[in-house]
């Protein structure tokens, strides 16, 4: 019985102690987790052409895929984006085609921005999934309808400026004129400001600073771009004798206006009249014009007039150029020096763009002042070239210059024509000459400034 006691315990013993290493051996091996392929991209905007975009202009936008980190496999799918709420466009304006971006590889392309507006804005674009089954439509479609997670986003902020224009205007506003004597004053003309001040003789002449932009500032968004300055010179006097800087010891005879731009953005003309010498009692006129470029649409809080429109300013007696006299010659002895009209044309221009027309004037003398000087006629004046904006009904305005070769006095304007080319000179009108009506009339020369004004509306002008 003891014997048998102590093999039984063994036994026991002996399942207790191997009986876990049996049960370990005995372990089925466990299955492998599949191994999904990693799908890890990364999209970027790499540039805007052009980086400073104008509204309407069509913007280019790059860009490149590659898989990052430790791609197992390909990426297949297709790249769509959006600005200002529009979706942009393939290059080609075709669908968007499916690309594949393979490991350890780069993907670039380009999408197009159409037309877009002024403003500021986020472009936005993504790498989306193939389409599941059942998915047809446009890219829009699949996009809204099938698959909403993009794989890779990018986006870039955008501004898009508004168009720029470039115009003339007088500065009338933004001036602050000198008027030491109560007869200087400045008047806007077509885009210029006609300058005159007065020496108010005494004991001497006046002189003084007329500022621009000082007091007042172009708006955000306009900048001053180029200003176009003339001095006259009275006919008759040699100009040389009166230039020079003017100073408290030695101002007799000195008669000048100069423009100063040491500081582009607020310039200055100084100016000196006289009372002595060669000057004494002489209006010192000049004119002013500012070439500003702005974004389309902007108010100036005064009238712009096209670039090509020409200086109305020159006064009777005085001369653009300056007067170079001959030693021992004599001035002219008439007060009545030729001259020409500084009128206006005001055409219906019903397209969206400025247009260019030629004018024609024919005219002859009917009476002229005693001792006039210049040419007793006929007036055969051509092709003068006159730009005009696109008008309303109320039509658009351009001025003219007729050269300073005629007779003071009176004139019969014997016929005035609108051509869209250049003619021959002195030659018939062409048959699609558009004739100004009212035809004969008479005009005084060189008359009120902005004279005579030809308007080619008939009242008014078709709504654009």
């Amino acid at each position: 019985m003891h014997r048998r006691f102590v093999f039984l315990s063994l036994s026991i013993l002996s399942q207790a102690v191997f009986a876990p290493w049996i049960a370990l051996s005995q372990t089925p091996k466990r299955t492998p987790i599949p191994t999904e392929p990693i799908h890890a991209v990364e999209l970027s905007i790499t540039s805007v052409t052009p980086a400073d975009p104008v509204a309407g202009q069509k913007i280019t936008v790059n860009y490149s895929a590659a898989m990052i980190g430790v791609p197992t496999a390909a990426v297949t799918g297709t790249v769509a984006g959006n600005f200002q709420g529009m979706p942009l466009q393939q290059p080609n304006g075709g669908a968007a085609p499916m690309v594949t971006v393979a490991p350890r590889s780069v993907v670039s392309g380009s999408l197009v921005i159409v037309a877009p507006k002024a403003g500021q804005g986020t472009v936005t674009i993504g790498l989306y999934p193939p389409p599941p089954s059942g998915c047809s439509g446009g890219l829009h479609v699949i996009i809204l309808r099938c698959r909403t997670t993009p794989i890779a986003t990018a986006t870039t902020s955008l501004t898009v400026v508004p168009p720029t224009v470039t115009v003339r205007i007088s500065g009338a506003t933004f001036s602050h004129i000198a008027e030491p004597d109560k007869n200087d004053n400045a008047t806007a003309n077509n885009g210029y400001l006609c300058v005159v001040h007065n020496p108010g003789c005494g004991w001497w002449g006046n002189d003084g600073k007329d500022t621009y932009f000082v007091q007042k500032q172009l708006p955000a968004g306009a900048k001053l771009v180029g200003i176009d300055f003339v001095q006259y010179w009275p006919l008759g006097v040699d100009s040389a004798s009166g230039s020079g800087a003017w100073t408290w010891f030695d101002s007799s005879g000195s008669y000048f206006a100069h423009l100063n731009q040491d500081v582009p953005t607020q310039p200055y003309v100084k100016w000196n009249n006289t009372c002595t010498e060669g000057f004494a009692n002489k209006d010192l006129w000049y004119s002013i014009s500012f070439r500003v470029q702005m974004p389309e649409g902007t108010n100036l809080g005064e009238a712009t007039s096209d670039l090509g429109t020409p200086s109305p300013c020159l006064p009777p007696g005085y001369s653009i150029t300056a007067v170079s006299i001959s030693p021992g010659s004599n001035p002219p002895p008439s007060p009545y020096l030729p001259s020409g009209w500084a009128g206006q044309v005001v055409f219906c221009n019903v397209s969206t763009v400025a247009v260019t027309q030629y004018l024609h004037v024919r005219a002859t003398l009917v009476t002229s002042y005693p001792g006039a000087q210049g040419s007793a006629g006929p007036m055969v004046v051509d092709n003068l070239s006159l730009r005009f904006p696109p008008g309303g009904v109320s039509g658009s305005l351009g001025g003219f210059t007729i050269p300073q070769n005629y007779q003071q006095g009176t004139w019969k304007l014997t016929d005035v024509y609108l051509t869209d080319a250049p003619t021959a000179p002195g030659a018939s009108a062409p048959k699609n000459a558009v004739h100004f009506p009212g035809l004969p009339f008479t005009a005084s020369l060189p008359g009120p400034a902005t004279s005579p004004v030809f308007n080619f509306t008939g009242g008014s002008c078709p709504a654009l």
